[in-house]
């Protein structure tokens, strides 16, 4: 009996040990992972990036040059977004082009923390699709895998965008990114035009290997900027500020601004790129823009200048001035770190010349197409510039181009052809609450011609021609209003001798099928509206009515007015301070800063030959414009001006509108203009992407913009009636005969108008 207890006991006590033994190797382990989890987490929290977000690295690849692709042997000619080449996928090809980047080829890469793709695609189905990104290491072993679905939503070419977290635990030196597209369900598909970026920290870039200098420079010759030789400084006038440089002529010179090379950069210094405004008393002046550098001795190693002899300047008129000047590989290798560029402006004539707005760019940008030899120094992808609110180079927004399958014009049927548009032809947008998309309107031969766009067979389509109307002239200007807020505008046509307003009653048709009968349109109200007035439509009141604001041009007198019960009422009358409003007069009312509720009114204007420009808020309660704007809004001169055309757009998808400003007095110039708390700012240059050739919009000669929810009804497009001119002599402003550029020949284009960068 005893033997037995004693078995018993030893039993139990085996069991126990058995049991402490499995919960200390379990605990173990689980402290182990624990710890082992905690020194990961450490890690990624010790190593996190601080500070600001900016694109470190930036790549694109519009697949006609194939360096940088690992498979080349994937690239199709079949069928292209842009150009003639794409990455094609089918049945018996499941893996598309591979992007791979070495981590320590890219400056602050163990900072990176997102990576961001976008690509146009075409299919018609594209299953499971999908773009990979590997982290592999030196031994090509994949420690990180992760993917995004494709899921395009037309058709035809669709710009679709991909993100991925980076872990940080793997951004090692040694590893390497990979990205590619994955045709998991072995479907037909093309991508084309890829754009990759990653995004990392400021402070990540700078605390790298490499030392970032800052390459560009904006001077306003005001008070506190690194000028020499102030007497040469003048309030006489002045483009933006107060102050600017003025040269006397025979053999004057400007102030000078002085950068040693190791302040600028690590690098040889192989271009400058400079621009300048310049107004001359007289026209044509002998200037040059010149760059010396000079030794520590003082003596010049380099001296260049860009003559403006064989340029056109008008008298007494601000005007661009660009120049580019490459520094010889011969004079490079005598270029020491201390020495010194010197860059100013020379007059040679005995005209006088005032200038202003110096803008500098070091480094190795090649001047774009379309614009020797200039430079632009307002777009830059370079990751290194200096961004600021007011002064270029401006972050870029390529936009992406929507598939128009449209000719030259719009229409054909036998030998009439509609919507055969040209930059001097009224047209405007109407929304229509049937269709449920904006429509294009435009007059042809005494006739209004409307259009709608068809996703289905991505082009413009017909919805009629109306009768002939007398008034309907070359010079009558079309005003779109939605007097009444039902979510169809009616059309205002006002010429110098007469006006109507118009209700056009398009079919809702679906089909995608051109209409050829007449356009059902009916005269709703004629009388005389003063066509020497300034006319601008907005609900100004906030009533959901459209209402017209009417300027008097030589009084500035104002009268709000409504179509009200078969007649024009007058809401509310005023005057405006100044006189702001003119023909040139660059004006624009919407809901731009932030917390103001009501409408507001910005005009930028001519003031005896200085822009100027101020903001109005229209008070409902007391029915007048307030201005709202003061001294210390003068910087509203260096993003607005007289002459510009302003569109009201919302890029963001936020509470209020932004702008988009397009401006042709020295070149192609379109920005994205938003509001904050501090104020407007360039938020973007607009530049473009997916066009077929060459054919990008700012390398035509004359552009007309249209800004309208083609479409989608959620956001807007611009479309671009680009020509050029074909006559032996173009002023820049009047054009009798259009083509003659069998590289860039007319035609429209359709963009979709959003936020990319």
């Amino acid at each position: 009996m005893v033997g037995k207890g004693k078995s018993i006991v030893f039993l139990l006590l085996s069991i126990i040990v058995v049991i402490a033994g499995w919960y200390f190797f379990n605990t173990g382990k689980k402290r182990e992972k624990k710890e082992k989890e905690s020194s990961v987490e450490n890690f990624v929290q010790q190593n996190q990036p601080t500070g600001p977000l900016v694109t470190i690295f930036r790549k694109e690849y519009d697949l006609e040059k194939l360096d940088g692709i690992v498979n080349p042997g994937l690239i199709s000619k079949s069928v292209a977004c842009s150009g003639t080449q794409s990455s094609e996928m089918n049945p018996e090809i499941e893996y598309g082009i591979n992007l791979e980047f070495p981590l320590e080829n890219i400056p602050g890469g163990s900072n990176l923390l997102e990576a961001k793709i976008s690509a146009a695609v075409l299919t018609e189905d594209a299953g499971e699709a999908q773009w990979v990104l590997e982290i592999r290491d030196q031994a090509q072993k994949i420690l990180f895998w992760n993917s995004v679905l494709i899921a395009p939503g037309k058709h035809n070419w669709d710009t679709l965008e991909f993100s991925f977290a980076l872990p940080i635990e793997h951004l090692n030196s040694s590893h390497s990114l990979k990205f590619y597209p994955w045709n998991k369900s072995l479907k037909s598909l093309w991508i084309d035009n890829i754009n990759l970026r990653l995004i990392g920290t400021a402070s990540g870039i700078r605390s790298s290997n490499r030392d970032f200098k800052k390459v560009n420079y904006f001077l306003s010759y005001e008070e506190g900027e690194e000028l020499t030789d102030e007497g040469c400084i003048t309030e006489d006038i002045a483009r933006t500020g107060n102050r600017s440089t003025f040269l006397k002529g025979n053999d004057s010179y400007s102030n000078s601004f002085t950068k040693t090379i190791r302040e600028i950069t690590e690098d040889t210094l192989r271009r400058v790129s400079l621009g300048v405004w310049i107004y001359p008393e007289q026209k044509n002046p002998f200037l040059m823009l010149v760059v010396t550098i000079k030794n520590a001795s003082g003596q010049t190693v380099f001296w260049e200048g860009r003559s403006s002899e064989k340029l056109e300047f008008s008298a007494k008129k601000w005007q661009k001035y660009n120049a580019e000047i490459a520094i010889p590989p011969d004079k490079r290798k005598e270029i020491k770190p201390d020495d010194e560029v010197v860059i100013y402006l020379w007059n040679r004539s005995p005209i006088k010349v005032y200038a202003d707005d110096l803008e500098i760019v070091y480094g190795d940008e090649l001047t774009k197409r379309g614009l020797l030899p200039y430079a632009d120094m307002n777009l830059s992808s370079r990751e290194n510039y200096t961004f600021d609110r007011l002064h270029g180079p401006f972050r870029i927004n390529y936009l992406n181009n929507i598939q128009l399958n449209n000719t030259g014009y719009l229409v054909k049927d036998g030998n009439q052809k509609f919507g055969n548009f040209f930059p001097t032809d009224e047209i405007i947008t109407l929304n229509s609450a049937i269709i449920q998309s904006d429509l294009l309107l435009s007059i042809s031969n005494n006739k209004f011609e409307l259009f709608r766009w068809c996703a289905e067979a991505a082009k413009f389509i017909f919805l009629g021609q109306s009768n002939p109307f007398a008034l309907l002239e070359k010079s009558t200007k079309l005003f779109s209003i939605d007097h009444d807020g039902d979510g169809s505008s009616e059309v205002l046509a006002v010429n110098e001798t007469k006006s109507s307003l118009y209700k056009l009653n398009p079919t809702s048709s679906s089909s995608c099928s051109n209409t050829l009968d007449n356009l059902s349109c009916n005269v709703v109200w004629e009388g005389e509206f003063d066509s020497d007035n300034y006319l601008l439509v907005n609900d100004f009141n906030g009533d959901g009515k459209e209402d017209i604001l009417s300027v008097d041009i030589s009084s500035q007198k104002w009268d709000l007015i409504n179509f009200q019960n078969k007649g024009w009422v007058i809401l509310a009358s005023g005057n405006f301070p100044v006189n702001c409003f003119s023909r040139t007069s660059a004006v624009s009312a919407g809901h731009f800063i932030p917390s103001n509720k009501n409408t507001q009114l910005l005009i930028a204007y001519d003031d005896n030959l200085k822009d100027a420009c101020l903001v109005f808020e229209f008070n409902k309660i007391t029915n007048s414009f307030k201005e709202i704007s003061g001294p210390k809004d003068l910087y509203l001169t260096q993003i607005f001006s007289s002459g510009m055309k302003l569109f009201n757009t919302n890029v963001d998808d936020d509470v209020q509108d932004e702008l988009l400003i397009f401006n042709r007095n020295w070149q192609f110039d379109m920005k994205l203009i938003d509001c904050d708390s501090k104020g407007f700012y360039v938020s973007s240059s607009v530049d473009f992407k997916g066009y077929q050739n060459s054919c990008n919009p700012k390398y035509y000669e004359i552009v007309k913009p249209l800004v309208g929810k083609f479409t989608d009804t959620n956001h807007h497009n611009i479309l671009m009636v680009l020509n050029n001119c074909a006559d032996k002599k173009y002023d820049g402003n009047s054009c009798s005969t259009y083509g003659g550029s069998p590289d860039l020949p007319d035609q429209i284009q359709l963009y979709d108008l959003k936020l990319y960068y």
